[in-house]
């Protein structure tokens, strides 16, 4: 410590006995040479010590953060492929007959069209047997009063529901019909319910066999139409 206070102290001397043999210098050759007096102020200069410059602080460079490693986008799921809706197929229904002013009547179906029903359905069963086991098919009793045509239904007028409906039935041996059933709708079923609750109380000649009253299935249409 006190070595540097001395040589701090000796610089200082030397510094002032420079600036004054400077000052001396100048005085003395100021008119002669004035550039000595420059070169003396360089000299002075260059025995004084450099200024201590400032270290430079240490920098301190941050570390790089880490970057986030960005998740993976899941691929896009492939959607099944939507079947397309199976098309609708719609029956067209044919207008009936235009309705007349007048009420209409149905007539009940005649014998001779019950009966030439029948035939064509028994004809086959004939063919096949014998003579003397043939069968002789039923026919409605166009007198009986049950026998009466199916009500046309009121509904079924406005709506000008027509068509035939294929009945299938059982003709007992004792002319009354054992079971009914629609063997093809008429394709409306109040027509059909009118015919099947008409035909159910009739009233037939039974099937005969050797002379024999028998019970026997048969088919019979029933038309509903409406007649201008």
């Amino acid at each position: 410590m006190f070595r540097k206070s001395l040589s701090q102290l000796l610089i200082i001397t030397l510094v002032l006995a420079a600036h004054l043999l400077g000052l001396g210098l100048m005085f003395s050759q100021a008119e002669t040479n004035p550039p000595t007096a420059k070169a003396a102020a360089v000299m002075v200069a260059a025995l004084l010590p450099p200024a201590s410059q400032p270290r430079p602080s240490a920098q301190i460079t941050p570390e790089p953060k880490a970057v986030p490693k960005a998740a993976p986008v899941p691929a896009p799921k492939k959607m099944p492929a939507k079947k397309p809706a199976k098309a609708v197929t719609r029956t067209a229904v044919k207008t009936p007959a235009t309705l007349s002013a007048k009420p209409l009547k149905t007539a009940a179906p005649s014998e001779r069209a019950i009966t030439t029903a029948l035939h064509q359905t028994a004809a086959p069963n004939t063919a096949q047997k014998p003579a003397s086991d043939a069968i002789a098919p039923p026919s409605a009793d166009a007198k009986a009063a049950q026998n009466r045509a199916p009500a046309y239904p009121s509904l079924s007028r406005k709506k000008k529901e027509q068509g035939t409906v294929l009945l299938k039935l059982l003709v007992k041996a004792d002319g009354s019909v054992g079971s009914i059933s629609v063997l093809k709708s008429s394709g409306f079923s109040r027509l059909d319910q009118a015919a099947l609750q008409a035909v159910k109380h009739w009233r037939f000649t039974p099937a005969t066999q050797q002379g024999k009253n028998i019970d026997y299935w048969y088919e019979m249409p029933m038309t509903f139409a409406l007649n201008n």
